[in-house]
């Protein structure tokens, strides 16, 4: 087994103490930490919740090795804990750094600025975050479309979130248990008990059953009411008709 593959195992439990340990024995024996090592110190950290660990060992990266322009995982995983925090002005601090290293953002990257924009309830952000997305040519996930109606479901926003349920239709995506329970989420925010029970009724038509949250969970049964082409195989989509028409909706309400 590989330091790596060992660091990653340590990076995952969060055990940031035996992560070091082994950064250490590594030096030791005439072994140099590269990316992927200190990318699993920086999830070692963020696991378990130490901010200012994470962002050291960040530091000791940009000190010590030479950075390619694909290694995202250490920054993508930092701007995660700080979405969780909604730490907005640190996320757009680290990705302004990650750019100046020459480290291109990838899909990861801005999911979390889009969670970390929602986080604050600036949906009109979280919005922009995604079309900045699409100009960059990259494939747009489902998890957008979620990151974006989840910021209109914390405020309580039900026609944001179903503007963006929709646009997440438009772009080929199926509903699954995580797009419903975002909807169920934001009709309760927002004291819409019949909007509630309206998301279980469609649910049901397109045979989800509502479960607890599940976002590893996908629908594959037929869909008998919504009029979409399948969803890609990768789960992402590339094309790019969705941006004018609901941008323009969803943030000059």
């Amino acid at each position: 087994m590989g330091y790596n593959t060992l660091l990653r195992g340590y990076g995952r439990r969060g055990d940031f103490l035996k992560a070091e340990y082994w950064m250490r024995r590594m030096r030791a024996r005439g072994v140099a930490p590269d990316m992927f090592s200190y990318g699993a110190l920086v999830q070692s950290y963020v696991e378990a919740k130490d901010l200012p660990g994470a962002e050291r060992a960040l530091q000791s990266m940009l000190e010590n090795v030479k950075i390619k322009r694909s290694n995202t995982f250490a920054y993508n995983t930092l701007l995660k804990h700080y979405a969780s925090e909604a730490q907005v002005e640190k996320a757009e601090s680290l990705l302004e750094k990650m750019q100046e290293d020459g480290v291109t953002p990838d899909g990861t990257t801005y999911l979390q600025m889009i969670r970390v924009a929602g986080a604050t309830g600036d949906t009109e952000g979280a919005a922009e975050w995604l079309k900045r997305l699409e100009q960059q040519g990259e494939a747009i996930w489902e998890a957008h479309f979620h990151a974006v109606m989840s910021g209109h479901a914390k405020l309580g926003d039900m026609e944001g979130a179903e503007a963006w349920f929709r646009a997440m239709l438009d772009a080929g995506f199926r509903p699954d248990l995580v797009s419903f329970n975002i909807l169920m989420s934001a009709a309760a925010s927002g004291g819409d008990t019949g909007g509630a029970e309206g998301v279980l009724l469609r649910m049901a038509d397109v045979e989800v059953a509502p479960e607890m949250w599940s976002p590893s969970e996908r629908c594959s049964a037929p869909l008998q009411r919504w009029a979409m082409p399948p969803a890609p195989p990768s789960g992402c989509w590339k094309q790019k008709s969705w941006a004018s028409s609901l941008t323009s909706t969803a943030t000059s309400r």
